[in-house]
């Protein structure tokens, strides 16, 4: 990650969004002015990780692709291999089955 290859990158968030990885990095001032130069290289990072994010298998690390499960009203993106694509998952429970509260 960033801060591997400078310490003074300060990773802000990340998540998993839409099948990949997203990473925000902290803006960094010298002098009281914003240091472009430090916002390009972040930038570049933080878009090569996302993009090798959708090619890589969220739960094994193979070569995968974003795939859509869901049953129409809960759908998720999740970036998975062919292997991982066919092994059953959790799936979230449907609008109206929870239990009525007391």
């Amino acid at each position: 990650m960033p801060s591997a290859l400078d310490p003074s990158y300060r990773i802000e968030e990340f998540a998993a969004k839409l099948g990949g990885l997203r990473v925000t990095v902290a803006d960094r001032f010298v002098d009281g002015e914003f240091d472009g130069e430090f916002a390009d290289r972040t930038t570049a990072l933080t878009d090569t990780a996302t993009i090798a994010s959708e090619h890589t298998c969220e739960d094994c690390g193979a070569p995968g692709r974003i795939r859509f499960r869901g049953d129409g009203v809960f759908t998720w993106m999740r970036c998975l291999c062919d292997d991982r694509r066919t092994q059953p998952q959790a799936v979230a429970p449907s609008v109206g089955s929870y239990p009525a509260s007391s």
